[in-house]
Protein backbone atom coordinates (compact mmCIF):
# COMPACT_ATOMS: atom_id res chain seq x y z
CA UNK A 1 0.00 0.00 0.00
CA UNK A 2 1.37 3.20 -0.95
CA UNK A 3 2.06 5.63 2.34
CA UNK A 4 2.10 9.62 2.35
CA UNK A 5 3.37 11.79 5.14
CA UNK A 6 1.37 14.76 5.42
CA UNK A 7 3.24 18.00 7.33
CA UNK A 8 2.58 20.63 8.74
CA UNK A 9 4.40 23.78 9.92
CA UNK A 10 4.19 26.83 12.26
CA UNK A 11 0.91 28.36 13.57
CA UNK A 12 -1.24 25.57 12.02
CA UNK A 13 -2.18 23.57 14.98
CA UNK A 14 -4.38 27.08 15.45
CA UNK A 15 -6.53 26.35 11.94
CA UNK A 16 -10.36 26.70 13.03
CA UNK A 17 -9.32 29.86 15.36
CA UNK A 18 -6.61 31.98 13.09
CA UNK A 19 -7.86 34.20 11.00
CA UNK A 20 -10.91 32.11 9.89
CA UNK A 21 -11.48 34.65 7.10
CA UNK A 22 -7.97 33.75 5.39
CA UNK A 23 -7.41 30.28 6.92
CA UNK A 24 -11.40 29.06 7.39
CA UNK A 25 -12.95 27.31 10.33
CA UNK A 26 -11.84 23.93 9.78
CA UNK A 27 -9.53 22.82 12.77
CA UNK A 28 -6.43 20.68 12.22
CA UNK A 29 -7.93 17.69 13.53
CA UNK A 30 -10.86 17.78 11.17
CA UNK A 31 -8.61 17.90 8.05
CA UNK A 32 -6.58 14.69 9.37
CA UNK A 33 -9.43 13.12 9.96
CA UNK A 34 -11.11 14.05 6.12
CA UNK A 35 -7.58 12.93 5.14
CA UNK A 36 -7.68 9.84 6.35
CA UNK A 37 -10.51 8.55 4.68
CA UNK A 38 -9.67 9.98 1.39
CA UNK A 39 -6.46 8.15 1.60
CA UNK A 40 -7.93 4.85 2.02
CA UNK A 41 -10.80 5.56 -0.66
CA UNK A 42 -7.77 5.75 -3.30
CA UNK A 43 -5.78 2.48 -1.62
CA UNK A 44 -2.91 4.49 0.30
CA UNK A 45 -1.88 5.10 4.04
CA UNK A 46 -1.43 8.83 5.65
CA UNK A 47 0.49 10.05 9.03
CA UNK A 48 0.28 13.54 10.42
CA UNK A 49 3.05 15.65 11.69
CA UNK A 50 2.91 19.06 12.97
CA UNK A 51 5.59 21.19 14.51
CA UNK A 52 6.38 25.01 15.10
CA UNK A 53 10.04 24.00 15.11
CA UNK A 54 12.03 24.48 11.80
CA UNK A 55 14.14 21.87 12.86
CA UNK A 56 11.66 18.96 13.56
CA UNK A 57 10.08 19.67 10.42
CA UNK A 58 13.85 18.86 9.14
CA UNK A 59 14.66 16.31 11.09
CA UNK A 60 11.18 14.36 10.10
CA UNK A 61 12.06 14.79 6.25
CA UNK A 62 15.06 13.01 6.93
CA UNK A 63 13.24 10.19 8.69
CA UNK A 64 10.87 9.74 6.12
CA UNK A 65 13.36 8.56 3.85
CA UNK A 66 12.41 4.94 3.37
CA UNK A 67 9.19 4.92 4.97
CA UNK A 68 7.10 6.91 3.05
CA UNK A 69 6.34 7.04 -0.80
CA UNK A 70 5.56 11.28 -0.79
CA UNK A 71 5.42 14.05 1.48
CA UNK A 72 2.45 16.48 1.61
CA UNK A 73 4.21 19.77 3.16
CA UNK A 74 2.19 22.70 4.29
CA UNK A 75 5.10 24.51 6.36
CA UNK A 76 3.17 27.70 6.61
CA UNK A 77 5.05 30.93 6.57
CA UNK A 78 8.43 28.82 6.58
CA UNK A 79 7.85 28.40 3.05
CA UNK A 80 8.88 31.72 2.20
CA UNK A 81 12.14 31.56 3.84
CA UNK A 82 13.37 28.36 4.91
CA UNK A 83 15.56 27.31 2.48
CA UNK A 84 17.44 24.08 4.92
CA UNK A 85 13.55 22.71 4.41
CA UNK A 86 14.17 23.27 0.51
CA UNK A 87 17.38 21.29 0.64
CA UNK A 88 16.37 18.86 3.54
CA UNK A 89 13.10 18.08 0.42
CA UNK A 90 16.69 17.55 -2.07
CA UNK A 91 18.55 15.54 -0.27
CA UNK A 92 15.92 12.88 0.95
CA UNK A 93 14.47 12.84 -2.88
CA UNK A 94 11.53 11.79 -1.48
CA UNK A 95 8.22 13.16 -3.98
CA UNK A 96 6.87 16.14 -2.21
CA UNK A 97 3.72 18.83 -3.05
CA UNK A 98 3.83 22.01 -1.67
CA UNK A 99 0.28 23.27 -0.53
CA UNK A 100 -1.05 26.32 1.03
CA UNK A 101 -4.39 26.64 2.11
CA UNK A 102 -4.78 30.14 0.93
CA UNK A 103 -3.41 31.36 -2.98
CA UNK A 104 -0.09 32.46 -1.87
CA UNK A 105 -0.13 35.46 -4.70
CA UNK A 106 -3.09 37.05 -4.19
CA UNK A 107 -1.52 37.72 -0.58
CA UNK A 108 1.64 39.62 0.18
CA UNK A 109 4.12 40.08 -2.07
CA UNK A 110 6.72 38.06 0.23
CA UNK A 111 4.05 35.13 0.08
CA UNK A 112 4.62 34.89 -3.63
CA UNK A 113 7.75 32.72 -3.47
CA UNK A 114 7.82 29.72 -2.14
CA UNK A 115 11.16 27.39 -1.36
CA UNK A 116 9.61 24.66 -0.75
CA UNK A 117 7.97 25.04 -4.45
CA UNK A 118 11.74 24.68 -6.01
CA UNK A 119 12.20 21.55 -4.49
CA UNK A 120 8.65 19.62 -5.02
CA UNK A 121 6.77 18.29 -7.53
CA UNK A 122 4.00 20.43 -7.91
CA UNK A 123 2.29 23.21 -6.14
CA UNK A 124 -1.13 23.54 -4.76
CA UNK A 125 -2.83 26.50 -3.26
CA UNK A 126 -6.10 28.30 -2.45
CA UNK A 127 -8.86 25.62 -1.77
CA UNK A 128 -9.20 25.69 1.96
CA UNK A 129 -9.08 22.29 3.91
CA UNK A 130 -10.03 20.80 0.05
CA UNK A 131 -6.39 21.68 -1.03
CA UNK A 132 -5.09 18.55 1.27
CA UNK A 133 -7.73 16.43 -0.47
CA UNK A 134 -6.65 17.58 -3.92
CA UNK A 135 -2.87 17.10 -2.92
CA UNK A 136 -3.71 13.02 -1.88
CA UNK A 137 -5.04 12.80 -5.59
CA UNK A 138 -2.12 14.65 -7.41
CA UNK A 139 0.71 12.20 -5.40
CA UNK A 140 -1.50 8.63 -6.04
CA UNK A 141 -1.60 10.73 -10.17
CA UNK A 142 2.42 10.82 -10.12
CA UNK A 143 3.71 7.90 -7.73
CA UNK A 144 0.80 5.37 -10.77
CA UNK A 145 2.48 7.09 -13.40
CA UNK A 146 5.98 7.21 -11.66
CA UNK A 147 5.65 3.01 -11.27
CA UNK A 148 3.94 2.46 -14.86
CA UNK A 149 7.10 1.91 -17.27
CA UNK A 150 8.09 -0.83 -14.76
CA UNK A 151 4.91 -2.36 -14.40
CA UNK A 152 3.10 -1.43 -17.92
CA UNK A 153 6.34 -1.79 -20.53
CA UNK A 154 5.23 -5.42 -21.55
CA UNK A 155 1.63 -4.73 -22.53
CA UNK A 156 2.63 -1.16 -24.39
CA UNK A 157 5.42 -3.25 -26.58
CA UNK A 158 2.99 -5.52 -27.92
CA UNK A 159 0.99 -2.73 -29.96
CA UNK A 160 3.97 -1.63 -30.90
CA UNK A 161 5.72 -4.31 -32.33
CA UNK A 162 2.69 -5.07 -34.18
CA UNK A 163 2.29 -1.51 -35.52
CA UNK A 164 6.02 -2.38 -37.00
CA UNK A 165 5.49 -5.31 -38.11
CA UNK A 166 1.95 -4.10 -40.46
CA UNK A 167 4.45 -1.52 -41.58
CA UNK A 168 8.44 -3.09 -41.59
CA UNK A 169 7.47 -6.70 -41.72
CA UNK A 170 10.94 -8.50 -39.84
CA UNK A 171 11.14 -11.39 -42.79
CA UNK A 172 11.05 -8.31 -45.62
CA UNK A 173 14.91 -8.02 -45.11
CA UNK A 174 16.21 -11.73 -44.95
CA UNK A 175 13.71 -12.43 -47.90
CA UNK A 176 15.54 -10.05 -49.83
CA UNK A 177 18.59 -11.13 -48.94
CA UNK A 178 17.97 -14.56 -49.68
CA UNK A 179 16.48 -13.27 -53.45
CA UNK A 180 20.00 -11.80 -54.04
CA UNK A 181 22.06 -14.47 -53.47
CA UNK A 182 20.03 -16.85 -54.84
CA UNK A 183 20.29 -14.67 -58.27
CA UNK A 184 23.93 -14.56 -58.04
CA UNK A 185 24.59 -18.30 -57.72
CA UNK A 186 22.22 -18.42 -61.40
CA UNK A 187 23.91 -15.44 -62.56
CA UNK A 188 27.66 -15.41 -61.52
CA UNK A 189 29.78 -12.75 -62.56
CA UNK A 190 32.86 -13.36 -64.76
CA UNK A 191 35.86 -13.76 -64.45
CA UNK A 192 38.02 -10.95 -64.61
CA UNK A 193 39.99 -9.88 -67.47
CA UNK A 194 43.97 -11.17 -67.49
CA UNK A 195 47.03 -8.71 -68.49
CA UNK A 196 46.83 -10.98 -71.65
CA UNK A 197 43.27 -10.20 -72.51
CA UNK A 198 44.06 -6.05 -71.86
CA UNK A 199 46.67 -6.38 -73.98
CA UNK A 200 45.04 -8.02 -76.77
CA UNK A 201 42.51 -5.29 -76.69
CA UNK A 202 44.99 -2.75 -76.74
CA UNK A 203 46.22 -4.05 -79.85
CA UNK A 204 43.17 -3.94 -82.03
CA UNK A 205 42.24 -0.68 -80.93
CA UNK A 206 45.53 0.90 -81.87
CA UNK A 207 45.25 -1.30 -85.23
CA UNK A 208 41.91 -0.01 -85.83
CA UNK A 209 42.93 3.51 -85.10
CA UNK A 210 46.43 3.34 -87.58
CA UNK A 211 44.10 2.28 -90.03
CA UNK A 212 41.12 4.84 -90.00
CA UNK A 213 44.19 7.45 -90.04
CA UNK A 214 45.76 5.51 -93.01
CA UNK A 215 42.32 5.77 -95.02
CA UNK A 216 42.13 9.72 -94.33
CA UNK A 217 46.08 10.17 -95.20
CA UNK A 218 45.03 8.55 -98.64
CA UNK A 219 42.23 10.18 -99.39
CA UNK A 220 43.95 13.31 -98.94
CA UNK A 221 46.57 12.51 -101.67
CA UNK A 222 43.94 11.37 -104.10
CA UNK A 223 42.47 14.95 -103.82
CA UNK A 224 46.12 16.42 -103.89
CA UNK A 225 46.66 14.37 -107.21
CA UNK A 226 43.44 15.96 -108.73
CA UNK A 227 45.73 19.29 -109.12
CA UNK A 228 47.38 18.93 -112.63
CA UNK A 229 50.44 20.34 -113.44
CA UNK A 230 50.69 24.29 -113.86
CA UNK A 231 49.56 25.85 -117.56
CA UNK A 232 51.32 29.33 -118.52
CA UNK A 233 48.64 32.15 -119.23
CA UNK A 234 49.12 34.78 -122.03
CA UNK A 235 50.53 37.18 -119.54
CA UNK A 236 53.09 34.72 -119.03
CA UNK A 237 51.92 33.59 -115.29
CA UNK A 238 51.37 30.19 -114.34
CA UNK A 239 48.05 28.74 -112.22
CA UNK A 240 46.90 25.37 -111.47
CA UNK A 241 44.35 23.99 -113.01
CA UNK A 242 41.74 22.34 -110.69
CA UNK A 243 40.42 19.21 -111.85
CA UNK A 244 36.92 17.96 -110.48
CA UNK A 245 37.23 15.54 -107.44
CA UNK A 246 35.54 11.89 -107.03
CA UNK A 247 35.24 12.89 -103.14
CA UNK A 248 32.18 14.21 -102.30
CA UNK A 249 33.10 15.87 -99.29
CA UNK A 250 35.81 17.49 -101.21
CA UNK A 251 33.42 18.62 -103.71
CA UNK A 252 31.00 20.27 -101.16
CA UNK A 253 33.93 22.41 -99.96
CA UNK A 254 35.05 24.03 -103.49
CA UNK A 255 31.52 23.94 -105.86
CA UNK A 256 30.07 27.36 -106.19
CA UNK A 257 26.86 26.96 -103.84
CA UNK A 258 23.62 26.94 -105.85
CA UNK A 259 20.98 30.06 -105.70
CA UNK A 260 18.61 27.81 -104.24
CA UNK A 261 20.97 26.87 -101.25
CA UNK A 262 22.05 30.50 -100.67
CA UNK A 263 18.14 31.80 -100.67
CA UNK A 264 17.65 28.68 -97.51
CA UNK A 265 20.87 30.68 -95.91
CA UNK A 266 19.27 34.06 -96.04
CA UNK A 267 22.18 35.04 -98.77
CA UNK A 268 21.37 37.52 -101.55
CA UNK A 269 22.87 35.53 -104.73
CA UNK A 270 24.19 37.93 -107.48
CA UNK A 271 22.39 38.71 -110.63
CA UNK A 272 24.36 37.58 -113.45
CA UNK A 273 24.07 39.15 -116.65
CA UNK A 274 23.41 36.58 -119.63
CA UNK A 275 25.90 36.83 -122.19
CA UNK A 276 26.01 38.74 -125.11
CA UNK A 277 23.72 41.48 -123.06
CA UNK A 278 25.59 44.79 -123.47
CA UNK A 279 24.74 47.05 -120.30
CA UNK A 280 22.97 49.85 -120.68
CA UNK A 281 24.43 53.14 -119.20
CA UNK A 282 22.51 55.45 -116.13
CA UNK A 283 20.43 57.85 -117.68
CA UNK A 284 22.15 60.33 -115.21
CA UNK A 285 24.82 60.79 -117.66
CA UNK A 286 27.97 59.15 -115.82
CA UNK A 287 29.80 56.85 -116.61
CA UNK A 288 27.98 53.23 -116.63
CA UNK A 289 28.86 51.06 -113.51
CA UNK A 290 30.59 47.64 -114.08
CA UNK A 291 28.77 44.61 -113.05
CA UNK A 292 30.54 41.94 -111.00
CA UNK A 293 29.86 38.70 -111.98
CA UNK A 294 30.49 35.47 -110.88
CA UNK A 295 33.27 33.22 -112.83
CA UNK A 296 33.51 29.69 -112.92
Amino acid sequence: MVSILIMNGPNLNLLGTRQPEVYGATTLKEIEKVCAQQAASVGADVDFFQSNHEGDLIDRIHAARGKFDGIILNAGALSHTSIAIMDAIFSCEIPTIDMHLSNIHRREEFRHTSYVAKAAIGSIAGFGPGSYLLAIDAMMMHLANAMEPATGAKAKKEPLATTRTQMVPDEAPAQAEKETKEELASDPAPNPPTPADLAAEIAAATASTNSEKKNDIEEAVKDAAQVSKPETTKSGLTKPVLKKSTTSAFNEMFDTPSKEVLDSLGIIAPELNPPGKKEEAPKTGKSPLRSFRKFS
